[in-house]
């Protein structure tokens, strides 16, 4: 493998850290046996039906002014909470829908730490100022911004998920520059997905069949 400097420069040449807003417009996925091979599971969809209020939000940004948009949901569940007698997270769904634009938000420190997420998508590291190479979104020293991390809205029930097609995609553009194989770095991808986070078939028809469930539609 390339040391840093020539893993960047590699990456840059291929147009991979310029994976910025929008990084996948006008791009085929690649051809992948195992993505294909992938049995779908949408039953999970019903649990979110049943709820008394829910919510889709397509992500499509990562930043805004320093702030994570995170805390959409966040205030989303903390309102219901407040103005319903009785409403608890248990009778709310939120879903986080993630596709190409807001990618690394779903992806383990060690994804972050080997590919250059922070570079090609412009998060930067608040302690360093420099691109992040941890996932900025799963954890924060701040006492505030910690509650909207994945982990912690997980746990009151907030739904993540990452298009399939994205992670094609992104994992192809990835293998190519750094001369690996795509099926290997699909893989290392897929299994470096923050716990819990849905891998599902296609953004764009996901957030219809979570219409057709009942939720409202967010874009942020």
């Amino acid at each position: 493998m390339p040391d840093r400097r020539q893993f960047l420069g590699t990456l840059a040449a291929a147009g991979v850290a310029s994976l910025a807003v929008p990084p996948i417009v006008g791009a085929s996925p690649p051809s992948l046996a195992s993505a294909a091979k992938e049995k779908w599971d949408l039953t999970w969809l019903d649990a979110v039906k049943a709820k008394a209020h829910k919510q889709v939000y397509d992500m499509g940004v990562l930043d805004m002014n320093g702030i994570s948009p995170l805390h959409f949901p966040f205030f989303w569940l903390n309102a219901h909470n407040e103005v319903y007698p009785g409403m608890t997270d248990a009778k709310l769904a939120a879903i986080v829908g993630i596709a190409g634009n807001a990618f690394p938000m779903n992806f383990t420190d060690a994804i972050w730490a080997k590919y250059p997420l922070g570079e090609g998508w412009k998060v930067m590291d608040p302690a360093t100022n420099t691109p992040s190479k941890k996932n900025v979104f799963a954890s924060s020293p701040d006492a505030m911004a910690a509650q909207w991390t994945v982990p912690a809205l997980q746990k009151r029930g907030v739904i993540f998920w990452m298009c399939n097609t994205a992670l094609t995609i992104v994992s192809g553009k990835m293998a190519d520059a750094t001369n690996q194989k795509h099926e290997a770095v699909y893989a290392e991808f897929k299994a470096g997905l923050l716990p819990r986070v849905k891998l599902v078939p296609s953004h764009t028809m996901m957030l219809t069949a979570a219409q057709e469930h009942g939720c409202a539609y967010q874009r942020v």
